[in-house]
């Protein structure tokens, strides 16, 4: 059933694939390649004789335009050729698609939706950069996650982006305020019956001002209600590295997943 599906999903988006490509190309074929034609019995003049919007068009060539306009005139007729191969082509594919029922509409309204979603994120993506732009030591800012934000560090990306692949709903840097005190828990996750988890990820606990701030951070929390193991996820770099099964590991301990 998996195959199938994988076929299946192959076979429509090689269809969207090569009818934008023909488009593209037919929006490209201004003019019919045309010819050039040479005239005069002695003294010899060059003509680009081609048809645009159905009328026959017959512009006079210097010398030294000729071999450039040959040129487009054989890649004209390339395009021509590889418009026709690939109408044959789509008309093979859309056969099998509808021999499954699935017609040109619904592969159509599904690449609009497509289109739509990349948007979307084009759109998250650069509002997340403006945002990013904002905060304090924005110049740390410079991973761009799959969901089209930007964190601070590598090891936040692989989190981000492994809730993101999972679907895992989540917030990046989500403020949170305990006994008057604002704290950005590098992510809020909601399990599926909306119970909230917060995740902190320590990068830099060699430095002993910022292992003394988050150490501190993490009994606040406490004090709070957010234990480990129950509702506060809590990760460290290891020697400047952290690993993307880490991160799976506690998506299952945490039963996210």
């Amino acid at each position: 059933m998996e195959n199938e599906k994988s076929f299946l999903e192959e076979v429509m988006k090689r269809y969207l694939e090569m009818s934008m490509s023909v488009k593209r190309m037919e929006a490209d074929q201004k003019y019919s390649p045309g010819c050039i034609i040479k005239k005069g019995p002695q003294k010899q003049y060059y003509y680009w004789q081609r048809i645009e919007e159905g009328k026959l068009i017959q512009s006079y060539l210097k010398p030294e335009q000729v071999n450039e306009i040959e040129k487009s005139i054989k890649i004209n007729k390339w395009k021509k050729q590889r418009i026709k191969e690939q109408k044959h082509y789509i008309t093979t594919l859309k056969k099998m698609l509808r021999s499954i029922g699935i017609s040109e509409e619904s592969i159509m309204n599904e690449y609009k939706l497509m289109k739509q979603k990349k948007e979307q994120e084009a759109t998250q993506r650069l509002i997340a950069k403006e945002e990013a732009g904002k905060k304090r030591y924005a110049e740390n800012y410079i991973h761009l996650t799959d969901k089209g934000e930007q964190v601070a560090s590598k090891s936040e990306l692989i989190i981000a982006n492994i809730l993101y692949s999972y679907g895992i709903k989540y917030e990046y840097e989500r403020p949170i305020t305990i006994n008057g005190v604002t704290y950005k828990p590098d992510f809020t996750i909601w399990r599926p019956d909306g119970t909230m988890i917060l995740w902190e990820h320590a990068g830099l606990m060699d430095d002993p001002e910022y292992a003394r701030k988050f150490e501190n951070k993490l009994i606040q929390y406490q004090k709070a209600g957010y234990t480990q193991a129950n509702n506060l996820i809590v990760t460290y770099d290891e020697k400047g590295s952290f690993s993307a099964i880490e991160v799976r590991r506690m998506l299952e301990l945490y039963k996210l997943i």
